[in-house]
């Protein structure tokens, strides 16, 4: 039997699913705090792809950019058109990816252990960042114009951070001592949560001199 993430697709569907208001009679037996329910409002075709998706990010102007790990690929697609408009290729084992709105820039995580920074409109390659190990999931900070970057296994795991304007890395980084699973920027405060299913203890850690942000760390 293939394991999943080599098993060839013929073809994948990306979903989007929208709100939905309930019949004029289900909102009467409705309270007002409901959920609304989701419903499927289109599927995008992405033909020809092999292996799993991993992660993918948004750009508030309609676009999608979907990481295809065992396909080698970045996958861009417009929710308007409803079509695959690009495909990057050039990053093994694409896991994570982030998009940065006021610089157009989209940072793409290989597990071969880079960081791939390209152009969000020619999509050329602008630079590459050797993090050494296992580069996964991405978080876009618009506020301090940062990209989170979560690295790295055992004694050098950590979450890094890359100056969007400059593309240039962060000397701190918060260490974790077990390689990040996902985790995610708090909104309305200074906290990182993270997931670390590795970490044989639970932590909690301060920021590094000169981080914007704390750790709020939790073994799940």
């Amino acid at each position: 039997m293939l394991r999943k993430d080599t098993m060839a697709i013929s073809n994948f569907w990306f979903a989007i699913l929208f709100g939905c208001g309930l019949t004029a009679q289900a909102q009467q037996k409705t309270p007002p705090s409901a959920d609304k329910p989701l419903i499927l409002s289109a599927a995008i075709p992405l033909p020809n792809i092999q292996g799993r998706i991993d992660h993918f990010a948004l750009d508030p102007g309609g676009r999608v950019f979907i990481c295809v790990v065992g396909n080698d690929t970045v996958e861009v697609v417009e929710t308007l058109t409803e079509k695959r408009v690009h495909t990057i290729t050039g990053v093994p084992h694409p896991q994570g990816v982030a998009y940065s709105p006021e610089f157009n820039k989209l940072f793409v995580a290989s597990r071969d252990g880079k960081l791939f920074i390209y152009d969000g409109t020619s999509f050329d390659l602008i630079t590459s960042i050797d993090f050494h190990d296992d580069v996964d999931n991405l978080r876009y900070d618009a506020a301090a114009k940062r990209v989170y970057v979560g690295f790295g296994d055992e004694g050098n795991a950590a979450i890094g951070m890359v100056d969007a304007a400059t593309n240039q890395r962060v000397q701190e980084e918060y260490k974790l001592g077990a390689h990040p699973e996902s985790f995610q920027l708090e909104s309305a405060g200074p906290r990182i949560f993270v997931n670390l299913p590795d970490l044989k203890t639970d932590r909690g850690d301060r920021p590094p001199n000169g981080c914007h942000r704390e750790m709020a760390v939790k073994q799940l």
